[in-house]
């Protein structure tokens, strides 16, 4: 198994609520080696990253990041991790 999975990733299950759908704000949304990495802004979480992997798993951590560039790089690093 890769690094990408092992350490603190989580396979997050989405749940759907329309009212916080509204207050997302999508920065970026990467695809590299067929993953997806999307970095994201919602009001009480501060910035966050998610990664769609190429099997449809969705990954990530419930850290918040204070800015995008933050969330974008700390993602970048779990994507080279993977690699």
């Amino acid at each position: 198994m890769s690094q990408f999975f092992k350490n603190d990733a989580q396979l997050l299950v989405p749940q759907i609520s329309y009212q916080i759908m509204v207050d997302i704000k999508v920065d970026e949304v990467l695809c590299i080696n067929s993953s997806i990495l999307i970095v994201y802004y919602t009001p009480g979480q501060c910035w966050q990253f998610r990664i769609i992997s190429r099997s449809g798993g969705i990954f990530g951590e419930q850290k918040i990041y204070y800015s995008a560039a933050a969330a974008l790089r700390m993602g970048l690093e779990w994507l080279r991790d993977e690699g």
